[in-house]
């Protein structure tokens, strides 16, 4: 086999391989005795040391021998290293960062998901507590002048509809804004708490303001809540006559 030839620049390893079907035609140098030997492997210069003592072939002849094209080993090695790039996994340092970065992205947006939670259970129990207030308000306007000044709602609880004493104002006392304050503590016969079936409890208190015998001002306001949230209060009012 002859000896493979590196490029001196891009350390390229370079041989001659015979190769059906491709021929050169190499030339014995006249008169100087030396060229071009065929091995099994390719080419090499003759005579060598070794072959000093072997008889020169006849001038002038002319040998056919099949040659192959060059084969580099930067080429194949090049084609191995592209083919295993193509075929690369992700290493253990790679899945770790994108582990730690999708972990740091989850926990910043756990404020925000609790946020949306919250404020959807507060949206909530004040639809409930407007449905409440509605209800109330509507059996209030019926049954405001009923004879005792008080009345059974449909849910088994007396309302009260007149002030002790002949006062013009009864009831829970109110805000700057003019709603039911919840700040303090309510007042138990114009006020009552109710739980429905899903665990909410209701604070319904309402204040009464007598304009004249047959006129009256009714706020009425209610805080729905639970063991863990308690959403802002909802005031309404109606004047009731007769």
């Amino acid at each position: 086999m002859p000896s493979p030839v590196v490029h001196p620049r891009t350390h390229c390893i370079t041989s001659l391989e015979p190769r059906k079907g491709t021929t050169s035609v190499v030339p014995i140098e006249e008169g100087l005795g030396r060229g071009f030997s065929l091995t099994q492997g390719g080419m090499r210069p003759w005579p060598s040391a070794a072959e000093a003592a072997v008889p020169e072939p006849v001038f002038g002849t002319v040998k056919t021998v099949p040659l192959a094209p060059l084969k580099t080993g930067c080429a194949i090695a090049s084609k191995k290293r592209s083919r295993r790039a193509g075929n690369r996994g992700f290493s253990l340092v790679e899945m770790l960062l994108a582990v730690s970065i999708m972990t740091f992205g989850l926990l910043a947006n756990i404020p925000l998901i609790l946020l949306a939670q919250k404020q959807g259970d507060y949206n909530r129990f004040r639809m409930l507590a407007t449905s409440m207030a509605e209800r109330e308000l509507d059996q209030i306007t019926q049954h405001a002048f009923d004879v005792g000044g008080t009345f059974l709602d449909k849910d088994g609880t007396w309302i009260q509809m007149t002030c002790s004493g002949g006062a013009s104002a009864c009831g829970n006392p109110l805000t700057a804004s003019g709603g039911i304050d919840f700040s303090v503590a309510a007042t138990s016969e114009y006020s009552f708490t109710r739980t429905d079936s899903q665990n909410v409890t209701y604070d319904v208190r309402w204040k009464l303001h007598i304009m004249s015998s047959n006129k009256k001002l009714v706020v009425i306001g209610v805080r729905a809540k639970n063991g863990i949230i308690t959403a802002p209060p909802v005031n309404l009012k109606t004047f009731v006559a007769i």
